[in-house]
């Protein structure tokens, strides 16, 4: 939050807005806007308008402990290297993209 708001980044309404909400130290009242309670997710998994989304969560647990010390990518069964590759590839593109608009947002 402390780099968007204060990083040098285009100043606009909605970024003056949440410094206020920042200073004033109600965050957390912005944050508990976002969350929804277990009623709220059921209620939106049943009329359609939220679905549950495993790809984290599996993307996660194909990754190595980072604290039990491995350095190479878990093995892969032959079917899911070229899905494990394209991920690999689109986390880079995303990586990518975030760099260049950081950039961009500079210059201007």
């Amino acid at each position: 939050m402390e780099v968007n708001l204060f990083g040098g980044f285009d100043e606009t309404p909605r970024r003056r807005e949440l410094r206020r909400i920042y200073e004033e130290g109600r965050l957390p009242e912005v944050y508990a806007g976002l969350v929804l309670d277990e009623a709220q997710v059921q209620a939106g998994i049943r009329d359609g308008t939220l679905i549950v989304d495993h790809g984290l969560r599996d993307f996660l647990r194909a990754c190595p402990d980072p604290l039990a010390g491995e350095r190479s990518s878990p093995p892969l069964a032959p079917e899911q290297d070229l899905q494990a590759e394209l991920e690999a590839i689109r986390l880079d593109v995303m990586s990518a993209l975030a760099r260049g608009e950081e950039l961009e947002t500079r210059r201007r």
